[in-house]
């Protein structure tokens, strides 16, 4: 079997009822009515000022959603759509569906991750007890080199904007689709074009810094900060402005592209 990577700390909860997409579509970044059987769709769930909170991949299959989500807020995902639900015919469900990810596709059940094609497929399915999955490292290498922020290692719920992590080059977004939570302030900033701050990739000389450490020049002036690591290579949050008048330090190299 070819090399595969069991996404631990992804999971599954199921949507089912005959106003699955029209509960959906004013909660979420993306249109819900343009998913389909057998593909993958990213979006993004906001808080009312337009910050963070969760992400998703969906897909359809027969007459339900397939949501995968992340793991450690599972339960606060299933409890946040439930206080939306209010009168609509639709069940929110966890599954035990495991999610899994590859290079290149293993067999149908694998579709194209939506982010970036270089991240290769994902397939929501029973566990694969007796397959050997690659080592997770080697797939968070390839996802930091392609600027795509982790929900659990990058993003500050509540606090971080989307647009600042490339949110809408990662396909996550439609701005032609009516109104969800979140949505006047991410429109206006995307019509306006005053995104200061971007997502880069860092590479550190010594031990990476701790999520939230300050990246400084010489002068001490702050230019971003850490967010999420593996060994010597992470991402972080970049005033862009200050960037070019600092040259960051303190052993942290930083680049504004991804990998080609």
């Amino acid at each position: 079997m070819q090399e595969f990577f069991h996404l631990e700390n992804r999971a599954v909860i199921e949507i089912t009822g005959s106003q699955t997409k029209q509960f959906l579509q004013g909660l979420i970044t993306n249109d819900v009515s343009k998913i389909v059987e057998g593909k993958f769709m990213y979006s993004l769930m906001l808080t009312p000022q337009g910050r963070f909170l969760y992400d998703f991949f969906i897909t359809e299959q027969g007459d339900k959603l397939l949501i995968d989500c992340q793991k450690s807020k599972v339960e606060d995902i299933i409890k946040k759509l439930n206080m939306y639900k209010l009168r609509a015919q639709v069940a929110i469900l966890p599954t035990e569906l495991q999610v899994y990810a590859a290079f290149s596709r293993i067999d149908q059940g694998f579709a194209a991750d939506p982010r970036n094609d270089k991240m290769g497929f994902r397939s929501l399915r029973a566990l694969l007890p007796d397959s050997p999955s690659a080592s997770f490292d080697h797939y968070e290498l390839k996802r930091i080199e392609l600027l795509i922020p982790d929900a659990d290692k990058d993003f500050i719920p509540e606090r971080s904007f989307p647009l600042e992590y490339g949110s809408n080059e990662l396909n996550a977004i439609d701005y032609q689709k009516g109104c969800y939570i979140g949505q006047e302030l991410t429109a206006r900033t995307q019509h306006r074009g005053t995104i200061r701050k971007k997502l880069c990739k860092l590479e550190f000389t010594g031990v990476a810094p701790e999520k939230g450490s300050e990246i400084n020049s010489h002068a001490g002036h702050k230019v971003g900060i850490v967010l999420g690591s593996l060994g010597q290579m992470g991402l972080g949050l970049i005033n862009m402005d200050d960037y070019i008048a600092h040259q960051p330090v303190n052993g942290i190299k930083v680049f504004a592209d991804a990998v080609a």
